[in-house]
């Protein structure tokens, strides 16, 4: 299976030059939801190399059937309180 979206991230490194940081970029994916074909059950999760910067988390933004899989894609939360409809699902932590 080949996921799309790994090669925009912006890397930067700290200070000492040890630690390297990885931010998502654009469209490109923070993670995958890999589920069933059949019934859509979730079995498995999958993180990219990449992180969400700042306040941006990783959000469920679209089913791509080719994949069988939920992308998900670093965003800012943009509803309501209490709009648990629109409420985007989040990546679990690990």
């Amino acid at each position: 299976m080949t996921m799309k979206g790994l090669n925009n991230i912006k890397t930067k490194r700290s200070a000492d030059g040890e630690e390297e940081v990885r931010y998502c970029q654009g469209r490109t994916p923070c993670g995958w939801a890999l589920y069933n074909k059949t019934n859509r059950f979730i079995y498995d999760y999958m993180r990219n190399r990449c992180i969400c910067e700042g306040a941006k988390k990783c959000h469920r933004d679209q089913d791509d059937i080719s994949i069988s899989s939920y992308v998900y894609r670093c965003k800012l939360e943009d509803t309501k309180p209490g709009d648990a409809q629109n409420t985007p699902a989040t990546f679990p932590e690990s």
